[in-house]
C-alpha cells in the first residue's frame, strides 16, 4: 500500500460515545467511531492494510484527516496555503481600519491591578483636544490610512477612562465625525460618569454604539477593589448605568474580573445580574476575564486560571448566560463557521497589534499598535507632529508577526483559529516574540466540542466582532 499519514493537522475530539475528527487544515469536521478515534489518536502512520478498512481510508483520505505527505511536506503545504490566506486577509485589512483614541490616561477610579499605574503620573493627566481629532481625519488621515475611505474606519474611546466629565466635549467632536462618515463607535470605560453622556448613547451613527464596562465581582467585592479614588463605591452607580445604556440600545459587554478575592462570590453576581433581567437582555454579552500581569503590576498570586473558573461556573449552572474563556471560544468558532463558509478557518494574525491600519493615538499624538502598550514610550509605532507622521521601526516588526513566520504555528493543527497568541503575553514570559502557547489549543477544542454538541447556536460577541481582543 502508498504510505498513509495521519495528518499533522488532525484534532481528535472526544465525545460520549464517539469521536470527533477535526482537520485545522482542510475544515473537515466529521464524527467516527470511538475505535477509529483512538486508532488515529495512537498511529502516526498506517502501517497494514488490514489495520483499517480501505473505504475507511479512501474517506478519511477525501477528508484531509490522512494524507499521503509527510509531515513535514504537509507543513510546506500548509505554509504555502497560509501564505495564500494571509495575503487575502492583507488585501481585506487593507480597506478597513480601526482608530482608538486614547483621550487621557487619567482615570477617576483606584483598581490596584491596573496595568497603567505605572505611567500614570508621567503623563500629567493630560487631555486630547478637538484639534488633535480634527487633524486626525483631516491632515493625518491619509499619512495613517492611505487606502480607506473614511467610512471603512471604526472608532474606540479608550483611556485612562475615556468618559469622564472633562472628555465630554473632544467626544463630541469625534462623533461628528463618525455621524458624517457613518462609522461604529466603541468605548472601553469604567460607567461611573455616564450620566454627563447619555444623550450620545444609543444605536445610530453619531452615537456611542457598544460599551464595554468591568464589574469586579458581586458588590462588597467590586466596592473593595473599584471605588474612586475619594473612596466612592460604584458597583450601584454602574448597575444603574447599565440600564441606561441597554433602554439606548447601546450593546453592552460586562466583563467580570476575576480573583481570588471575589472567586467565590461569583454566584451572587450572578443571581443579582439574573434578578435585574441583566443576562437575559438582548443587548448584553457577560463573561468572566482572568485579571492578567502583563506588566508584573502585582503580585501573580492575585490571579485566578482558567481551570477553576470553568470549574466554579459549571458548578453553577449558568447555562451559558455567563461566558468563561472556553464558552467564549465555542461562540467564536460558531460564528466563524456559520459566517465564513468558503474559507471558515484563516486566521492568519492575532489581534489588531498584528495588522495594519490599527493604531491607538494617545493625547501627545504619540501612537501604539496594542491598547495595554500605550503610554510605554519605547512601544510605540510612531508620532503625530507637525503635520507630519513619523514611524518607528516597531509596527513593521509587529507586522511580521503572523502564522507562516512562527515555526511552532506552522505545524499547529489550530493555527488557522488561533492566529499566533498575544506577543504581550509573549513578553510577559521572557520569551522568543515568535513562539508562545497559552491554553487556547485546549480551548478551540472545547469549542468545536460544544459548537458539534449543541447544534451551533451561540450569542454574538458584539464589541469583540468588530474590535477583536478588547
Amino acid at each position: 500500500m502508498k504510505n498513509c499519514y495521519v495528518s499533522n493537522y488532525l484534532n481528535i475530539i472526544s465525545l460520549k460515545n464517539t469521536s470527533l475528527l477535526f482537520n485545522g487544515f482542510s475544515g473537515s469536521v466529521d464524527e467516527v467511531s470511538k475505535d477509529l478515534g483512538d486508532f488515529l489518536k495512537n498511529n502516526k502512520r498506517i502501517k497494514k492494510q488490514n489495520d483499517i478498512l480501505e473505504e475507511e481510508i479512501n474517506f478519511l483520505m477525501n477528508r484531509g484527516h490522512l494524507t499521503s505527505l509527510s509531515k513535514e511536506q504537509e507543513i510546506e503545504k500548509f505554509k504555502e496555503f497560509a501564505k495564500r490566506v494571509d495575503d487575502y486577509n492583507m488585501k481585506v485589512y487593507a480597506k478597513r481600519g480601526k482608530l482608538m483614541l486614547l483621550l487621557t490616561y487619567d482615570c477617576n477610579l483606584d483598581c490596584y491591578y491596573c496595568y497603567q499605574n505605572s505611567i500614570r503620573k508621567e503623563k500629567n493627566n493630560k487631555l486630547m483636544t478637538k484639534d488633535l481629532v480634527n487633524q486626525l481625519f483631516n491632515d493625518y488621515y491619509y499619512q495613517l490610512f492611505r487606502d480607506v475611505d473614511k467610512g471603512n474606519v471604526d472608532i474606540i474611546l479608550y483611556g485612562g477612562e475615556p468618559l469622564l466629565k472633562k472628555n465630554r466635549e473632544v467626544v463630541e467632536r469625534a462623533l461628528e465625525y463618525s455621524k458624517k462618515y457613518s462609522s461604529n463607535v466603541a468605548a472601553i470605560s469604567n460607567c461611573t460618569e455616564l450620566e454627563h453622556y447619555i444623550d450620545l448613547l444609543g444605536p445610530l451613527p453619531g452615537m456611542i454604539n457598544f460599551i464595554q464596562v468591568s464589574i469586579d465581582g458581586d458588590r462588597k467585592s467590586h466596592n473593595e477593589t473599584r471605588s474612586t479614588k475619594k473612596g466612592r463605591f460604584t458597583f450601584d452607580t454602574i448597575l444603574r448605568n447599565i440600564h441606561i445604556m441597554l433602554d439606548k440600545k447601546v450593546k453592552v459587554n460586562i466583563r467580570i474580573n476575576i480573583q481570588p478575592k471575589n472567586f467565590q462570590n461569583l454566584d451572587v453576581l450572578y443571581d443579582l445580574l439574573e434578578q435585574e433581567e441583566i443576562l437575559d437582555h438582548p443587548y448584553s454579552y457577560v463573561y468572566v476575564n482572568n485579571l492578567r500581569n502583563n506588566f508584573g503590576q502585582v503580585r501573580n498570586i492575585d490571579f485566578e486560571n482558567d481551570k477553576k473558573v470553568l470549574e466554579l461556573l459549571e458548578k453553577m449552572n449558568t447555562k451559558d448566560k455567563i461566558k468563561h474563556p472556553i464558552r467564549r471560544r465555542a461562540d467564536e468558532v460558531s460564528y466563524t463557521i456559520k459566517t465564513k463558509k468558503n474559507m471558515p478557518f484563516k486566521k492568519t494574525r492575532f489581534c489588531m497589534k498584528n495588522i495594519p491600519n490599527n493604531y491607538i493615538v494617545d493625547p501627545y499624538g504619540d501612537i501604539y499598535g496594542c491598547y495595554e502598550e500605550a503610554g510605554r514610550s519605547r512601544l510605540k509605532i510612531g508620532s503625530l507632529r507637525n503635520g507630519e507622521l513619523k514611524k518607528t521601526l516597531n509596527k513593521e516588526i509587529y507586522l511580521q508577526r503572523n502564522i507562516i513566520n512562527i515555526k511552532k504555528c506552522l505545524g499547529c493543527s489550530v493555527a488557522l483559529l488561533c492566529g499566533g497568541e498575544c506577543d504581550v503575553k509573549v513578553r510577559e514570559k521572557n520569551i522568543d516574540i515568535k513562539s508562545y502557547c497559552n491554553s487556547r489549543k485546549k480551548e478551540i477544542h472545547q469549542g468545536i466540542k460544544n459548537f458539534y454538541t449543541k447544534g451551533g447556536d451561540f450569542t454574538t460577541d458584539y464589541l469583540n466582532t468588530l474590535f477583536p481582543n478588547l
